[in-house]
């Protein structure tokens, strides 16, 4: 797993324009992507995971229209 704290923020950023780009808010993707409120926001945030890959971003990403794997 990349722990490249650049990475992760490039990353939040496109989540973040994605979702503004669907005139969305954070409630309504952690909603549809059956994720909590937090983990939107985190990933939104850019932070680095502790450990290993998030299991909530790929729902998240699913739910901004990425494509299976695209995270």
């Amino acid at each position: 797993m990349n722990r490249d704290p650049h990475a992760w923020a490039r990353l939040g950023h496109k989540l973040k324009e994605a979702r503004l780009a669907r005139g969305l808010k954070q409630s309504d993707i952690a909603e549809t992507a059956s994720v909590s409120l937090a983990s939107v926001q985190s990933a939104e945030a850019g932070t680095v995971p502790k450990s290993r890959m998030p299991i909530t971003l790929p729902p998240i990403a699913a739910a901004l229209g990425g494509k299976q794997g695209s995270v």
